[in-house]
């Protein structure tokens, strides 16, 4: 979709452009409930139709049936993309598909250096369950702010306690907050504890 198009779809929304996709979600089921004539004893069926137009037209990849070319699309513009509203948004959107195909791309954008697509990319990964991320991850973490080296352990908690992670919570374990901590704490030991359980069944 051309730039100004999906601007123009996301004012419909009443968002700023390359809002999250779980905000245009939101906002376009606020709309459909203010605008319908069947919810709302006031519809307007003209803006009901322009923003069952705008949601169509930023969710024209279908979550059921993306194709590989769709995949490629949005990690380009993930990787790309001329703002970090833009490749964030693309990032988001990779997310909600949670395609293992767009894992390459996500790794790439997490090492974008806006804080923004490094986080909506850390998230992404999360939803996608990607195991691979996990260097990139302990690579990342090491350099970045706060906020995105506490996506980055909350992404790998979503993934789960797998050896590939440990590097991440070590590294983690030095973190300031103590929040941050105990979560990289637990995660660490259910390692050693999973590591444990297959330990005694291959005894």
């Amino acid at each position: 979709m051309p730039v100004h198009d999906s601007e123009r779809a996301f004012r419909e929304l009443g968002l700023p452009p390359y809002s999250s996709w779980d905000e245009v979600r939101s906002a376009y089921s606020r709309l459909v409930k203010k605008y319908h004539p069947d919810t709302s004893g006031t519809g307007d069926p003209i803006a009901f139709g322009r923003v069952l137009e705008a949601y169509r037209a930023l969710s024209a990849v279908s979550e059921d049936s993306e194709s590989l070319s769709s995949v490629f699309a949005l990690g380009e513009q993930a990787v790309t993309g001329e703002t970090p509203s833009e490749r964030a948004f693309a990032c988001s959107r990779l997310g909600a598909l949670a395609r293992r195909s767009a894992a390459g791309y996500l790794q790439r954008a997490l090492f974008d250096e806006n804080e923004q697509v490094a986080i909506a990319a850390a998230e992404a990964l999360g939803k996608a369950g990607v195991l691979s991320a996990a260097d990139s991850f302990t690579e990342v973490f090491r350099s970045a702010t706060a906020r995105v080296r506490a996506a980055i352990v909350d992404a790998a908690c979503a993934i789960g306690p797998f050896e590939c992670f440990r590097p991440l919570f070590i590294e983690a374990l030095r973190e300031p907050d103590p929040y941050w901590r105990k979560r990289a704490l637990r995660m660490f030991l259910s390692i050693d504890a999973s590591q444990r359980r297959m330990n005694g069944r291959s005894a």
